[in-house]
Parts: structure tokens; C-alpha cells; sequence
């Protein structure tokens, strides 16, 4: 893999993020793929999952901006720098993330992504 395949599959993440399209966000990642947004849970399994969490988690943000840091690559895996913000629009409050994304990808999918945030209520 490339910094350009691996910044490909980030702009399509982004663009199903601020569309709020779950099926496009679930369409990025294997039939098996697993996410995973904190270590010490167990991973979301299976891309009918991954659509389902996507739709849940995305369902109450607004105003969502995102912007890509550096990415690094290793192999199939790549790390990536991610600042995000948006809006919780059934109580107003702003969310501010900085997080690392880390995905091994098979061909145009991601099998496995796991995230590590550090989020701010301003």
C-alpha cells in the first residue's frame, strides 16, 4: 500500500461521514472487517454491524468537519491523524476529537480499523 491508496479510502470515509451515509461508510470495509473505537471493548464484527453501529453513531451529529494530519503506512496497515468536530444536535453541545486512525486494508477495504481518541467539550 501508499500514502495515495490510504488517503483514497480516508476521503471516502470522510465524504459517507459528512454525508451521514452508513451504507457508504459500511461499503469501505470487508464482509468481515472489525472496528474498533475503544481498546478495552470488544470489537464491532461483520460489515452488516459496522452499518448498523455507523447509522447509531452518526444519527444525533451535525455541523461535522473533519480534517486529515499525516499518514503513515507500514505494510497493508496505515496510521492517520484525524482532528474532527461536530455537533450533538439533540442538545447542542460541541464535541472537538484528535485521534489516530490505524486500518489494515485488503485491496480497496479495510479489514480491521481501530481508533484511538482524545476528545474536548469545549
Amino acid at each position: 500500500m501508499d500514502e495515495q491508496t490510504a488517503r483514497a479510502w480516508i476521503d471516502a470515509l470522510q465524504r459517507a461521514w459528512l454525508a451521514q451515509d452508513a451504507n457508504a461508510m459500511a461499503e469501505l470495509f470487508t464482509d468481515d472487517a472489525t472496528a474498533q473505537t475503544d481498546p478495552f471493548k470488544t470489537p464491532v464484527r461483520g460489515r452488516d454491524n459496522l452499518r448498523k453501529g455507523f447509522a447509531w453513531w452518526m444519527k444525533d451529529q451535525r455541523e461535522i468537519q473533519m480534517t486529515i494530519g499525516n499518514v503513515d503506512i507500514i505494510g497493508n496497515r496505515f496510521y492517520a491523524e484525524i482532528d474532527a468536530h461536530w455537533i450533538v444536535a439533540s442538545s447542542g453541545e460541541k464535541i472537538q476529537e484528535r485521534g489516530l486512525l490505524v486500518c489494515d486494508l485488503e485491496g480497496a477495504r479495510a479489514r480491521v480499523m481501530r481508533e484511538f481518541w482524545k476528545t474536548k467539550r469545549p
